[in-house]
């Protein structure tokens, strides 16, 4: 049992003693008898193996844990504490001090704090009794205290106290005979010896004059340095200072001060605190359930920001724990299979309602996701197609919680508020104005001859460019309104859906939704428009070049009329369909899309009105030059759109300066053959 004492090098063992002679009076065969003792001796771990230094020899201040080989040098031996050199985690050599409970267990603890603070004894002097008393039983021991006892009181009786001070007896400096000091050095109190670890005991003694008539039992946080203050006076002495985090014991004294009591040379003392100096520990905990804010949430050895990190958590992790402070919780971690209490700040976390309400409503995204933890980085558990109908509970001002269940297995999921609501269509519209006159934009579309036919045989007029360059033309709720609908993002509709609905007699193109879905998701273009566009170059799906025509020796597909051009469809389609490697109907559909995703969509020409009149630049890049062609390409996306129950659809309505009314006249002779 006496073998946990000190584990470092020999060097290290003597260069300690060396410093420890300057204080003591061991002889220098008994300096060699306890270096030779104290080599073959081991450290005292810590439960969780760390050693806390601190900056100074009182234990204020932690600079941080460390493990018994980041201990680099001694340096001094303190009455409570070693100096010595360490090894920091960014391997700069420091300063620092640590407590001398690393080197002995609770019994050997108890015995030095009274033979240190009441006899006087040093470290080497402890060490040669406690070695040499090995194995004296401690009960024999206590049977001497109290045959001694009585020496101790006649001592203390024959000084005069002055009042106001505490006086400190030296028995070591009363006893010039070694052997009578020995034999006082075995006395072990028999009244309880106080440690003086980490609390603040409670004073017994309610006889002070003015002190209140409360008697419940306090228990707080020191907030900063806390000082125990001999009289309600922060200007008086102190007592008895705590690191901040440190748990505290006292009593209510009045409105601004508790009541504490201190032991200062084993002998107790009534003492002060402020406070605004400690934080109240809830008497009554509330067990309660939340996620980490941060990355990491980190849960604290003690109840400060400076302390040791027990274990850190993912943002979003989900984490139990009790109520404790104002501004702390209680949780218990798991270190090696072990139960450590450890403490999280309330500012890290984010509580989960205490009461959930059971809840339902539609997916609202193409991949509504359930998240393993309360975070959209945290690993999918399981997704759903918009529209779905699913239910889930209360959890979070921001999250749900669910049940899923995989493999026949139930799992705990959240999911986003944002990715479920009550409409299974869900609407965004946005308006953009660009900083130039209308008038100046059609001036620049008169440059481009801009066509009022399909075959580009009859130029339009200045009117035909005003009518359908203006938004304001255009309605909500009609077909027309469809130009403006952004093509850059997913319309979120389930494959199911878009068979069953749009594509069931399409020929080629049927039961191909996923792979629409598929180059939507790969080119960053909605879904809808591909279908739309695929559907009018390839006649609903029959043509030659969407059915595949043998080109070199090898069947080729062009779902969107690529290279089809009007003097030579077919061959030129097909020429283009076999550079580009179009050998299946997958492929085309692919491929097409990122041809389209590549030349407009994604250069930011995301609305058909935008691909049209390029208002960006000016018209700079147009697609066509019939006036009509944005709205020509409408009617067919309206009407997909209403087959669906459930789909997402944005809206970027454009705006210029001094833009002119609403023209109510249509009647601006543009050619049948035009539409």
């Amino acid at each position: 049992m006496r073998n946990q004492f000190i584990n470092l090098t020999s060097c290290v063992i003597i260069f300690l003693l060396t410093f420890q002679l300057v204080s003591s009076n061991i002889s220098l065969a008994e300096e060699e008898r306890v270096s030779d003792l104290i080599s073959i001796q081991k450290l005292k771990n810590n439960n969780d193996g760390f050693i806390s230094v601190y900056e100074d020899s009182n234990l204020n201040n932690l600079i941080e844990s460390i493990k018994e080989n980041d201990i680099q040098n001694i340096i001094k031996i303190h009455e409570y504490a070693i100096e010595i050199e360490i090894l920091k985690t960014d391997l700069e050599i420091t300063t620092g001090y640590i407590g001398v409970e690393n080197f002995l267990d609770e019994e050997e603890l108890n015995n030095y704090y009274y033979k240190v603070e009441e006899l006087g004894w040093t470290i080497s002097d402890f060490l040669i009794w406690i070695n040499e008393k090995d194995n004296v039983d401690i009960e024999d021991i206590k049977e001497q205290d109290r045959e001694n006892v009585n020496v101790k009181e006649d001592i203390n009786e024959k000084i005069e106290k002055p009042e106001g001070e505490q006086l400190t007896i030296n028995t070591k400096e009363k006893f010039d005979n070694e052997e009578e000091r020995n034999e006082i050095a075995n006395v072990a109190l028999e009244e309880e010896i106080i440690t003086e670890q980490s609390q603040v005991e409670l004073h017994q003694d309610r006889s002070l004059s003015g002190a209140s008539t409360y008697t419940n039992l306090l228990y707080g946080l020191a907030l900063t340095n806390t000082n125990v203050y001999e009289f309600r006076d922060k200007e008086s002495r102190v007592l008895r200072s705590y690191i901040i985090g440190h748990i505290l014991e006292y009593r209510f004294f009045d409105q601004t001060w508790y009541e504490a009591t201190v032991y200062l040379d084993g002998e107790p003392h009534t003492g002060y605190i402020h406070k605004d100096d400690v934080e109240n520990v809830e008497e009554k905990q509330v067990e309660l359930k939340g996620i980490g804010k941060k990355g990491p949430t980190n849960v604290y050895a003690s109840a400060t920001r400076n302390g040791r990190v027990l274990r850190g958590y993912n943002q979003g992790h989900i984490l139990r724990y009790k109520t404790f402070s104002e501004s702390w919780y209680e949780a218990t971690v798991y270190l090696d299979g072990e139960p450590h209490t450890g403490y999280i700040h309330k500012d890290d976390v984010e509580n989960s309602f205490s009461y959930q309400e059971d809840r339902s409503n539609y997916a609202m995204k193409n991949n509504t996701n359930v998240y393993s933890q309360a975070s959209r980085s945290s690993t999918v558990l399981k997704s759903y197609q918009r529209g779905t109908l699913l239910k889930y509970r209360t959890f979070l001002p921001n999250w749900y919680e669910a049940t899923v269940y995989i493999n026949g297995k139930k799992h705990t999921g959240y999911i986003h508020v944002d990715d479920v609501g009550p409409d299974k269509i869900l609407v965004k519209e946005t308006y953009t104005n660009y900083n130039y006159k209308f008038n100046d934009l059609i001036d620049i579309q008169m440059t481009k001859t801009p066509k009022a036919d399909g075959k580009g045989l009859i130029d339009a007029n200045r009117q035909q460019v005003e009518y359908y360059a203006n938004p304001l033309n255009f309605e909500k709720g009609t077909n027309e309104f469809y130009q403006f609908m952004v093509l850059s993002e997913s319309a979120g509709v389930a494959a199911n859906d878009i068979n069953q609905r749009i594509l069931l007699n399409a020929g080629i193109l049927k039961n191909q939704g996923q792979t629409f879905i598929n180059a939507g998701i790969n080119y960053n273009i909605n879904e809808i428009y591909l279908i739309a566009h695929a559907m009018h170059e390839t006649g609903n799906g029959t043509s030659s070049l969407a059915r595949g025509i043998v080109h070199k020796g090898r069947t080729v597909y062009n779902m969107y009329g690529i290279g089809a051009y009007d003097n030579c469809p077919n061959q030129c389609g097909a020429e283009r369909a076999y550079n580009e490697g179009w050998f299946t109907p997958e492929a085309a559909i692919l491929g097409g899309a990122q041809f389209i995703s590549n030349g407009y969509v994604n250069a930011g020409q995301d609305t058909l009105y935008k691909m049209r009149w390029d208002p960006l630049n000016q018209g700079r890049r147009q697609y066509a030059t019939h006036v009509a062609w944005a709205t020509l390409q409408t009617g067919r996306i309206a009407a997909m759109y209403k087959l669906l129950d459930a789909y997402s659809i944005s809206y970027d309505i454009p705006s210029f300066l001094n833009q002119p009314p609403v023209i109510v006249n249509k009647s601006l002779n543009i050619p049948l053959e035009a539409f």
